[in-house]
């Protein structure tokens, strides 16, 4: 095992702690894509599946054979606030 983080750095490989992983988390509930241009998109989901602050979305173009890309990546910025509608 090698544990990194951030600014720190790497540690030297090293036998063990053994630990086992939870189970994959199920997939967002009811998530659309709002297309603002042809560039740009605001995707929205639900709490049906348990609730999720942040997700990371792949894509790939409908074509037999292609490969999924990640959807924004590094220099995405995490808005840590929420914006409600009040009807």
């Amino acid at each position: 095992m090698r544990v990194w983080y951030c600014a720190t750095g790497a540690t030297a490989w090293v036998v063990g702690p053994y630990f086992t992983t939870a189970d994959n988390c199920p997939d967002v509930g009811n998530l659309c894509g709002n297309f603002r241009s042809n560039t740009q998109a605001t995707f929205t989901w639900d709490d049906s599946n348990g609730a999720y602050s942040f997700v990371r979305l792949q894509a790939r173009v409908d074509t037999v054979g292609s490969s999924f890309f990640n959807i924004g990546g590094i220099g995405v910025i995490m808005v840590h606030s929420l914006r409600t509608r009040m009807d």
